[in-house]
């Protein structure tokens, strides 16, 4: 046996001790943003990817995604192994195979899903004029009212109190459990925003506003701060256009409105173009 094949026949023997290493561990994960098991297939093979990549360890993991935006679970047996590439590098394998939920964890997501639809995702939540907060183009235009939004919703709303019966439930399983999930504000002049949760802690919840999601009564985009508005804008009724107007100039915003076929007048709206006004 030449120096060569010494050299292998050693590395390979090291390269078979270190492969024969094996750990074993279940995982809780929260994807709210996740819509199908494929996305949450996925999700769990990335978890263990990064977890062990080239670690030069075997490990089979069981893998527990939870959506409580939807209401459902699935769990997913994880395995990695690491493999000389062709150049001799090390690579490691994921798979990641469909399993069967245990009945517990189901039910846990089940209770927790029903508490949040129905004290906090499940509807729209209509702002009071008792709020200070009587329309979306204030958050919108102003990003230094979010704050103040947030900690109004906090103070009035039952979510401190939803989120304990959530935590109590799902227990400490799922962390971040409410990450990402959207609230759809509606207020007093019938604008609209939503907000999206993000936990800081087991009993900490702050809402981020959501951009590009606030809506006037009849679904048009709100311009964000420092932008203008171009396109094609739909309203019920004439009115609706004219108060659109107003408000853009009560913001500075010059346009120019161009009546098409899309625009029924008489009272009854329609479809126009809008665009930044330009002087000839």
């Amino acid at each position: 046996m030449n120096i060569i094949q010494k050299v292998l026949f050693v590395s390979a023997i090291s390269w078979l001790t270190l492969f024969a290493s094996s750990v074993k561990a279940d995982h809780y994960l929260t994807c709210n943003t996740c819509t199908t098991a494929s996305s949450m297939q996925q999700k769990a093979a990335q978890k263990v990817r990064t977890m062990t990549e080239g670690s030069g360890i075997s490990s089979s993991h069981t893998i527990h995604i939870a959506t409580f935006a939807k209401g459902f679970v699935k769990s997913f047996s994880v395995t990695s192994r690491p493999e000389l590439g062709q150049g001799g590098e090390l690579e490691t394998v994921v798979v990641a195979r469909l399993a069967i939920t245990p009945a517990h964890i189901q039910e846990s997501v089940n209770s927790g899903y029903a508490i949040l639809n129905r004290y906090a995702f499940g509807v729209p939540i209509q702002v009071p004029d008792s709020s200070g907060f009587n329309t979306a183009w204030d958050l919108a235009r102003n990003y230094s009212n979010h704050d103040r939004f947030d900690d109004w919703f906090l103070d009035a709303h039952p979510i401190t109190y939803t989120l304990s019966q959530f935590t109590s439930i799902v227990g400490g399983m799922f962390v971040g459990g409410l990450n990402g999930l959207e609230v759809k504000f509606v207020f007093p002049d019938g604008t609209s925003l939503i907000m999206i949760a993000s936990s800081t802690g087991s009993n900490s919840l702050r809402f981020s506003y959501k951009e590009r999601s606030s809506r006037d009564a009849n679904g048009n985009l709100i311009p964000a701060s420092g932008k203008t508005v171009s396109g094609d804008y739909s309203f019920t009724t004439d009115q609706g256009l004219q108060d659109f107007i107003n408000i853009l100039a009560q913001h500075g915003i010059q346009v120019t409105v161009i009546h098409g076929s899309g625009w029924m007048g008489e009272g009854r709206g329609g479809t126009v173009t809008i665009v930044p006004f330009s002087p000839r």
